[in-house]
């Protein structure tokens, strides 16, 4: 959850220094507003042990989220979570307020960004890819956190990956997000 809590940080808090980059960040997270459909493996590592999360996204709001132990489904104001093997559906009044959480802060995109910096082509993974790098600082959930972020873009503006370094109540996180759109997901209530 932590993790889900740093990526949505990142995402959610954003204001950009130069304005040719901070309208090509500021077009990324539209793009994925705009009802992308994407999956996402998030590689994080800190202090603590490290995590690995995957996720299905069709946003605005809905999402299929599994990490550990636990798989949680949100779509609209509902959620189901799966702990121990069993599907439960989750209080309408927690349901909603993560969420509300997550998709309100991705629609928050740009609040809270500075330094923004256009560093064109760079190779990751094997790969080349339009990059923007850019500072992340804020609060979220009550939780103050700051990140140095890189983003790695695919030929249509979309983001690819993500390399976050980042920091939220004293404990320091990288975090690896490799980010695939996908228009065959759909995310259904479990059976």
């Amino acid at each position: 959850m932590r993790c889900t809590l740093a990526l949505t940080c990142t995402l959610v808090l954003a204001t950009p220094a130069f304005a040719a980059c901070e309208d090509d960040l500021k077009a990324t997270f539209e793009q994925m507003m705009a009802g992308s459909a994407y999956r996402s493996t998030i590689t994080s590592s800190s202090d603590a042990p490290g995590t690995v999360m995957e996720s299905e996204a069709i946003l605005p709001d809905k999402f299929h989220i599994r990490a550990d132990q636990m798989e949680m489904i949100l779509i609209g104001k509902k959620g189901w979570m799966k702990m121990g093997g069993a599907w439960q559906q989750m209080p309408a009044e927690a349901a909603e307020q993560m969420s509300s959480m997550i998709s309100d802060g991705v629609a928050q995109g740009m609040k809270g960004v500075s330094n923004v910096k256009c560093l064109g082509d760079q190779t990751y993974e094997g790969a080349s890819y339009d990059t923007i790098s850019y500072t992340s600082k804020g609060e979220f959930a009550g939780i103050a956190s700051s990140s140095e972020v890189v983003l790695y873009r695919d030929g249509d503006g979309h983001p690819a990956w993500m390399v976050i370094d980042g920091e939220a109540m004293g404990v320091k996180s990288k975090t690896v997000q490799k980010i695939t759109r996908d228009d065959t997901i759909t995310i259904n209530p479990p059976n």
